[in-house]
């Protein structure tokens, strides 16, 4: 580990995430592990670690960062935000493995037991929030968790199944996960005379039509 001069403080936390960003991923970890030392923000400072750990190649201390850094996140935003990003890391890393080992699906054993929290019914969701339900369920049904998926983007679809943009955007995790049924339901009343100018919703309310079966449905909506 390289010598770091740290404190405990978010302006330290700051210049390790400006250099993983930079690709300085060997400096950052150093920097993470050193506010771990000083007692910074545990869950938050883990759950980076175990990032640039994985970006690093040592996939075990990763997955115990990532695990510990689980345990001593409680509040859900944070905790889904961590999860989807070790979640985007792990897929970058397997998707450029399986490249060197033909198309080999990805061990997803490290997900067992892990608790997929859904977004909690009284807590607003912000744009920023939405990103991270998208992310997140995507990930979840690429590695093949279509359920937990699911559940999440219900679980934004309880305050956003009137927003085009995020229903859209969900659309193509949806068909991926074998919901195209559950997706025409979402877009059919949002492809009125509302959101005539909305081309990703009718593009995505054809999709949903045709992976339904529904080849009229998806003919009318491109005409």
């Amino acid at each position: 580990m390289t010598n770091v001069s740290i404190d405990d403080s978010s302006a330290s936390r700051k210049r390790a995430v400006a250099l993983h960003q930079a690709g300085e991923i060997q400096r950052a970890a150093d920097m993470y592990e050193a506010l771990l030392q000083v007692g910074t923000a545990r869950a938050d400072i883990l759950g980076l670690l175990s990032v640039a750990q994985l970006q690093l190649g040592k996939r075990k201390e990763a997955l115990v960062s990532w695990r510990n850094s689980l345990l001593a996140e409680k509040a859900i935003p944070r905790r889904l935000r961590n999860i989807a990003n070790f979640l985007l890391a792990m897929l970058q890393l397997d998707e450029a493995q399986s490249l060197q080992r033909k198309n080999e699906t990805p061990n997803t054993d490290f997900l067992d037991g892990v608790d997929i929290p859904v977004w909690p019914k009284d807590l607003p969701i912000e744009r920023d929030d939405q990103a991270i339900i998208l992310a997140l369920a995507g990930c979840l049904v690429k590695l093949d968790r279509n359920e937990a998926g699911l559940r999440l983007l219900d679980s934004g679809f309880a305050q956003l199944s009137g927003d085009p943009d995020f229903v859209a955007a969900a659309v193509s995790i949806m068909l991926d996960a074998g919901s195209a049924g559950k997706a025409l339901s979402l877009l059919r009343p949002l492809t009125s005379a509302a959101h005539q100018d909305n081309a990703a919703l009718f593009i995505a309310h054809a999709a949903a039509a045709l992976a339904s079966g529904r080849k009229e449905e998806a003919r009318a909506l491109s005409l």
